[in-house]
């Protein structure tokens, strides 16, 4: 009996490692609106940085 179910076990999980995982999108579309009260846009700049692991600057 032990022997059977190590053998099944071992089949559902070779056919479950064969599921493709999704791809992520080559690109990402980002729209931020922005309104200053004064209207005054000048020198004005978005920085973005990626996610990491660690939290320092």
């Amino acid at each position: 009996m032990n022997k059977l179910l190590t053998a099944l076990l071992s089949v559902i999980a070779l056919l479950l490692t064969g599921i493709p995982a999704l791809a992520a999108p080559d690109s990402i579309k980002l729209t931020v609106h922005y309104q200053r009260p004064g209207g005054d846009y000048n020198g004005w700049n978005l920085w973005i940085w990626k996610n990491s692991d660690n939290n320092s600057l």
